[in-house]
């Protein structure tokens, strides 16, 4: 089926398979109109409404007349309902490049179209049963993208800087706040490190198991928690480890770190503690007062700081006790991830500072001065 085009768009009739009956604004191609006695309205996709002033007639052409046509005023285009049509015994077919629907917008809704068709909202609409696991085979197998060369995860050199993999990517649309408009990467074959994807990939591997026992022990050292029975409406917090290797100035990795924390969000990293404001001070106090600064690793920091409120979290992943497998932790220190933590190890740090006459930033939480005094 095609669209009759004379002139301008007040001739064209367009194939709309989202309408639910014919409409037009235009009152000239009505051969039989019949006001309607009662106020409807017809809602479009921008929630704009238009008020239905007729039902009528429509003569397209010898062989093709359109019945119960909705006169809409100010409707600035013709539409014919694809659904309507079949229910009117005629058969649509769509040549090629004529349907852009899937091309265009992708895969309908269709478990909207299940609740539509349910409640019976769209007239024309057959009744859909549910299915699950739709996959559309010939979408996934178009979107694959075959790999140009064989991932190797061994490390092939012996040093840093032995082979460098480099990328130029540019030009770029905007140029950079100094003017440049290419972007060269560099990675170090040797000084790249994995991290696991979970807990049973970390379990197989001596190194990371005796990092989440080191992490285990410092909670135990600083009584972080004690396992009880989950109290009544209990809705205790979920736990996961995080995995990451610790390098030193050379590239090579010094040890691995298992963190448990709280279990919220999978994507969630960790932030720096100290403000990048805070650096740029310290590097230049320093600078002018010649002093030679060192990176200290603070070992379990937050687990540190008391909490004041009921916190319970379920048993580490890997590590659940085979006698009390239903049991949770109260939390007496606070974890890494819960909003408490950093409050509660500024707290004891700044009890602490105080003792040995260190005061903090003037409203600020990431600096500290130490009193001078003779």
């Amino acid at each position: 089926m095609k669209s009759f085009v004379d002139r301008g768009m007040e001739d064209v009739w367009i194939m709309d398979s989202s309408c639910s009956r014919h409409m037009t604004g235009h009152r000239k191609w009505f051969s039989r109109l019949n006001p309607v006695s009662t106020k409807e309205y017809i809602t479009f996709g921008d929630n704009d409404q238009g008020k239905v002033m007729g039902v009528g007639s429509i003569s397209l052409s010898a062989k093709l007349s359109l019945r119960e046509v909705v006169f809409v005023r100010n409707l600035g285009f013709n539409l014919v309902s694809v659904s309507q049509l079949l229910n009117e015994g005629f058969e649509v077919r769509f040549k090629k490049g004529a349907c852009c629907w899937y091309r265009r917008l992708g895969h309908l809704s269709f478990d909207l179209l299940v609740r539509l068709s349910s409640m019976g909202l769209i007239r024309g609409l057959p009744k859909l049963r549910a299915e699950k696991d739709l996959v559309c085979h010939p979408c996934r197998h178009g979107k694959m993208v075959a790999a140009s060369h064989i991932p190797v995860s061994q490390v092939m050199t012996s040093y840093p800087g032995e082979l460098l993999h480099m990328d130029t990517v540019g030009p770029a649309l905007v140029a950079s706040v100094s003017g440049k408009w290419y972007v060269l990467v560099v990675v170090d074959d040797f000084s790249r490190f994995s991290w696991p994807r979970d807990v049973s990939h970390a379990l197989s591997d001596p190194n990371w198991v005796n990092a989440m026992h080191e992490e285990l022990e410092n909670f135990e050292r600083n009584h972080v928690w004690d396992l009880v029975e989950p109290p009544p409406n209990c809705r205790p917090i979920g736990t996961k480890w995080v995995f990451k290797n610790k390098q030193g100035e050379d590239g090579m990795v010094v040890r691995n770190k298992a963190r448990l924390k709280e279990g919220i969000d999978y994507e969630e990293t960790f932030a720096p503690v100290a403000r990048l404001e805070a650096i740029r001070i310290l590097l230049a106090f320093a600078a002018s007062k010649g002093f030679k600064l060192q990176q200290m690793d603070v070992k379990s920091a937050f687990p540190n700081g008391f909490i004041e409120e009921e916190v319970y979290v379920r048993q580490p992943p890997g590590f659940e006790s085979a006698r009390f497998s239903n049991r949770v932790y109260k939390l007496r220190k606070a974890l890494y991830g819960p909003k408490q933590a950093p409050r509660a190890w500024y707290a004891m740090l700044k009890s602490f500072l105080a003792q040995v006459r260190v005061c903090d930033g003037f409203g600020r939480q990431d600096l500290v001065f130490v009193e001078s005094w003779r």
